[in-house]
């Protein structure tokens, strides 16, 4: 499999939507900007798709992008990659949007630094300061339980 791709991205759940919409893969590809090639690995999970076809995707289907990606609930909620991802960005992207280096963006998703101004970095994430200080407690727990 790919890296760099939507964590638990459903290629069943996104191979349901086209097929209920009758559209073939050469068809969902034109709609969401891709190929149908690419599509059909992502359908059969061989691939993941990077945040922005996830967005893509969903536009095109008309659901959220949490449908096709399902975010982790109760206690093993989502870490603030996870988050980002669903969002549509890269971590290049949001660190240009919230005016920092891309490397500050991925020590923070792995609780290695933690932003001063938790609201605006809560913003750009599409959540409240409350769960973006869990989604970094998750990244943090997460990076120390692989050293």
């Amino acid at each position: 499999m790919s890296r760099g791709g939507v964590e638990g991205f459903r290629g069943d759940r996104l191979r349901a939507l086209r097929k209920d919409a009758r559209w073939s893969l050469a068809k969902l590809a034109c709609v969401a900007d891709s190929n149908p090639n690419t599509l059909s690995r992502v359908e059969r999970g061989l691939q993941l798709p990077p945040p922005p076809l996830l967005l893509r995707l969903a536009d095109a289907l008309t659901v959220e992008p949490g449908y096709l990606a399902p975010l982790p609930s109760g206690t093993d909620g989502p870490t603030l990659r996870q988050l980002r991802e669903r969002t549509g960005l890269h971590g290049t992207e949001l660190a240009r949007t919230l005016g920092v280096h891309q490397g500050t963006v991925s020590a923070t998703e792995r609780g290695v630094s933690h932003p001063r101004d938790v609201d605006a970095w809560a913003e750009a994430y599409g959540v409240t300061a409350k769960e973006f200080e869990a989604a970094w407690k998750k990244g943090r727990a997460h990076t120390a339980a692989s050293r």
